[in-house]
């Protein structure tokens, strides 16, 4: 696709038995954050909202912030919930 952009997003996931929901990080915080140099992940040069870190460098950032609610602030939170097998079939 010519107009396509390929890009990935920052998420907190989080599953329970019947659900599952997804915050994502707050732009604001990360890009104060590392201007902060609070958190250290590889950006591109010039635009901190393209994180290019690696794998070891992205897991050590969820271990540290994950449970950080400035960092994915709950109520950005988007949950999606089970459906029954006879309430989807019925739809």
């Amino acid at each position: 696709c010519d107009t396509c952009i390929a890009t990935h997003q920052i998420f907190r996931v989080d599953f329970a038995s019947d659900e599952f929901s997804l915050t994502p990080i707050d732009s604001t915080w990360l890009n104060e954050s590392l201007t902060a140099k609070s958190v250290t992940l590889a950006t591109m040069p010039d635009d901190s909202d393209t994180v290019i870190a690696s794998t070891a460098d992205l897991k050590d950032f969820y271990r540290t912030f994950a449970a950080d609610p400035a960092a994915f602030k709950p109520e950005s939170k988007l949950t999606f919930r089970r459906v029954s097998a006879d309430h989807a079939s019925n739809h």
